[in-house]
C-alpha cells in the first residue's frame, strides 16, 4: 500500500506549503516527535547504549535528522525491496556512529544488526 501512495511522501512538502492549517498541525506533530526522539537519545545515553551528547543541543539536531529521515524514507524505497528492512537498514546506518559497544552488542543479540 505504501508504494501505491508513494506520491504522497514525495509531494508532502508541496502539500504543506499549499495548506497553512495542515502545515501548522504538521509542525506541531513534528515538534512533539522530535522531542520524543531527543528524550530517547538522552535515555539511551544514560544507560550507556549511545555515546554521551558530544556537544550542546546535538541530540536535538540529531532527533530532527531522524524525523526527516523517517518522513522521507518511504518516498525513496524501491518497490522490489522490503520497506521495513530498508527503513531499518537506513536507521541503523544513521545510529551506528552514536552506538556504544554495549548498544551494538544489544542490537546484534536482538538480530537487528
Amino acid at each position: 500500500m505504501q508504494h501505491e501512495y508513494v506520491f504522497f511522501f514525495r509531494e508532502l512538502p508541496a502539500i504543506l506549503l499549499q495548506h497553512p492549517n495542515l502545515r501548522r498541525r504538521y509542525r506541531e506533530i513534528a515538534a512533539k516527535r522530535v522531542g520524543q526522539f531527543q528524550q530517547l537519545l538522552v535515555q539511551l545515553s544514560r544507560v550507556g547504549l549511545v555515546v554521551a551528547e558530544p556537544e550542546r543541543d546535538f541530540f536535538e539536531r540529531f532527533a530532527l535528522l531522524l524525523w526527516h529521515q523517517c518522513n522521507s524514507a518511504l518516498s525513496l524505497l524501491p518497490p522490489e525491496e522490503s520497506a521495513l528492512a530498508q527503513a531499518e537498514s537506513m536507521l541503523y546506518t544513521l545510529l551506528l556512529p552514536l552506538l556504544t559497544e554495549s548498544g551494538r552488542t544489544l542490537l546484534r543479540s536482538a538480530g537487528l544488526a
